[in-house]
């Protein structure tokens, strides 16, 4: 699949205060229980990890508490030598929010895995980290940003040998049988931004009543990372497509009124090259969005009116887009040392997608 049109947005200036909003609540005795996940690594995957590090502080900022963030990232973008803001992570093209500081990571480096994620959710506790002690009074908010296939959600050692790093769809199966038996949840929202992601949730979410799964893509589509341009010396994408629609929905709305339907609308309109899809029970859409991410205090207003030119590209492409504008620019430097570097590095990563369900993270 190649990548698409390169699009022109203009932000309309709002050159005023956050206004504040009446708290209210549905949560009626119960809490609210986070679990966000990072499956990718490196910098050809800086927007996932600006996507978490976005919902970490909407989140935050909304009431939820620190030791109800549970936040699984590799954490090895923001001070990459790779990254032209290093240090720091920008999920819009305004580049007037790091939302790499002050977001806090329960599971780095090689504790990122699926066997973590699974631990996390059924509530066993391995002395790594937190893990969800949640009860039948609780709400639960799982959002999963990075690649996918055919019936499982990738984390970053995918493709190491001998046995690849996958959480499939009997998995996630096995760990909500065993949140259910444990009581862990009240109801729980998914949000899955991944390469066939309804593919991991078609077939399992709707088994389990209260349980509803909003996904990118199809089980058979690519999602699209947003944002893709060329950043201070190097082409990167902040953020994608499904992320950045609810994360930046939540920023400017009253989601204390606003329900998962109106944000599902949104998403999908913001989604544009794949098929925003709805799993499991649907009459939790009907809730309020704070019922599963918190007490929106206050609407920030819009920051800056500006044309920001950039792309949006397929998930599995975004690799081979970024190498091949590093080679444009070898090209024109005549750069030989890198030029070949490069051209290895392209057939490498094409060779890669012909593979069923394979990625290029």
């Amino acid at each position: 699949m190649g990548w698409l049109a390169v699009s022109v947005v203009s932000v309309l200036l709002v050159s005023c205060t956050s206004f504040f909003l009446p708290e209210t609540n549905s949560q009626d005795d119960g809490e609210l229980w986070v679990v966000i996940v990072v499956g990718g690594k490196g910098i050809d995957n800086y927007s996932e990890h600006a996507n978490a590090c976005h919902a970490y502080h909407i989140l935050r900022d909304r009431g939820i508490k620190d030791e109800r963030i549970i936040l699984l990232m590799r954490d090895d973008v923001a001070n990459s030598n790779d990254n032209p803001f290093k240090g720091k992570l920008f999920n819009h093209p305004s580049l007037s929010h790091d939302v790499y500081k002050g977001c806090t990571i329960d599971y780095n480096g090689s504790n990122v895995t699926p066997e973590t994620f699974k631990n996390v959710l059924i509530g066993n506790n391995t002395g790594d980290g937190p893990v969800l002690e949640s009860t039948e009074k609780d709400r639960l908010f799982i959002y999963f940003t990075d690649h996918g296939g055919p019936d499982v959600l990738l984390f970053p050692d995918a493709y190491v040998l001998p046995k690849g790093q996958y959480f499939s769809s009997a998995d996630l199966d096995e760990s909500l049988r065993i949140m259910t038996e444990k009581k862990m949840y009240k109801e729980i929202l998914f949000y899955i931004e991944a390469c066939e992601s309804g593919s991991v949730t078609e077939n399992v979410i709707p088994k389990y009543p209260n349980v509803l799964a909003i996904t990118a893509s199809s089980p058979t589509e690519d999602a699209a990372m947003a944002y893709c341009s060329y950043y201070s010396g190097n082409h990167i994408c902040l953020g994608g497509e499904f992320s950045v629609a609810w994360l930046e929905y939540d920023d400017a709305n009253n989601t204390n009124t606003h329900t998962l339907q109106d944000q599902f609308e949104v998403i999908k309109a913001g989604t544009k090259h794949s098929h925003a899809s709805i799993y499991g029970d649907r009459k939790l859409l009907n809730r309020k969005i704070s019922d599963f991410q918190g007490v929106q205090k206050q609407i920030r207003p819009q920051i800056t009116t500006k044309n920001y030119e950039y792309e949006s590209i397929p998930i599995r492409q975004v690799p081979i887009w970024r190498r091949e504008k590093q080679l444009q620019r070898a090209v024109a430097n005549r750069n030989e040392e890198e030029i070949a570097r490069l051209q290895m590095e392209l057939l490498e990563l094409k060779e890669s997608l012909k593979k069923p369900g394979h990625s290029t993270d």
